[in-house]
């Protein structure tokens, strides 16, 4: 059986499957590869389009953002009541150089699979969603 026989098998007769083990190690490690390339595939499709989501988020809130500087560890605007909220089904970002929001207001605000990003007087803030799999790392 030859790696093109064992693809077909494998898509379409998988009873002939069993004929690989007659197969040279080399042909199998072949396989394995085009299988895990085959898999990745829609992996690859969902990361590139949450990277694609995250670039337009991202452009939308600069737009929105006043220039501001940060002096002595502060966040500084000239404008009064600058502080804004954006919301998308991935992310949040707070703008908050008035200081109307504490911390535990920014871990509130975390919906589902949500990143929440802000921006507060004096600190920057990145919030992640409380779940078993992230508490497993860190």
């Amino acid at each position: 059986m030859n790696t093109l026989q064992l693809l077909t098998y494998s898509l379409f007769s998988i009873s002939k499957i069993n004929q690989a083990k007659k197969m040279p190690l080399w042909k199998v490690i072949i396989y394995i590869i085009f299988l895990s390339v085959i898999l990745t595939l829609p992996i690859a499709k969902q990361v590139f389009s949450i990277f694609y989501d995250f670039e337009q988020d991202s452009q939308k809130i600069a737009k929105q953002l006043p220039n501001f500087t940060i002096k002595n560890n502060e966040l500084m605007t000239n404008e009064k009541n600058s502080g804004f909220i954006y919301q998308t089904n991935s992310l949040i970002f707070t703008f908050d150089p008035d200081g109307k929001r504490k911390l535990d207001d920014i871990n509130d605000d975390l919906i589902g699979n949500t990143l929440e990003v802000a921006f507060l007087p004096n600190r920057f803030v990145v919030s992640t969603p409380k779940n078993d799999f992230l508490d497993s790392l860190f």
